[in-house]
């Protein structure tokens, strides 16, 4: 799989990854500026990103097509993800998860009670509205 940033000509492809995936897609638009694709004999097959908030982010849209899981795709993208928050300056990344809660402790996060989320986290959208109050919170120091 070849990991490289997203174009807005994979916009629609992405949305029907997530869609497929059960994940929020509504308002990737917004922050597409900050998401890699992945992408194997010309097919997009993953997606991930962030939204960005001065030293702190939400990782957001961790999709593998299903054929690819748990072969190391969604490692190399997410550390390719979260490499790329380091050299946009963020320290503290955010997720919320209700089906992958182990795969992102071992990528280094480790879960946290919802209040304990900053602010800017907790007014995101998808924190706010599109995730269900029982998704994991879960914070990794980068």
């Amino acid at each position: 799989m070849e990991i490289r940033p997203a174009r807005s000509a994979d916009l629609a492809a992405v949305e029907s990854l997530l869609r497929d995936a059960k994940l929020a897609w509504e308002d990737i638009a917004a922050h597409f500026g900050a998401f890699l694709v992945g992408e194997q004999r010309g097919a997009l097959v993953a997606s991930a990103g962030f939204e960005h908030y001065g030293a702190e982010a939400l990782v957001r849209s961790v999709a593998i097509a299903e054929a690819l899981r748990a072969r190391g795709a969604g490692l190399a993208l997410c550390d390719t993800l979260l490499g790329e928050a380091r050299r946009r300056g963020v320290r503290d990344a955010y997720l919320l998860t209700t089906t992958a809660p182990g795969f992102f402790a071992r990528q280094g996060f480790s879960t946290i009670a919802r209040e304990l989320a900053p602010p800017a986290i907790r007014a995101t959208r998808e924190f706010a509205e599109l995730c269900p109050a029982s998704a994991v919170v879960m914070h990794c120091r980068l």
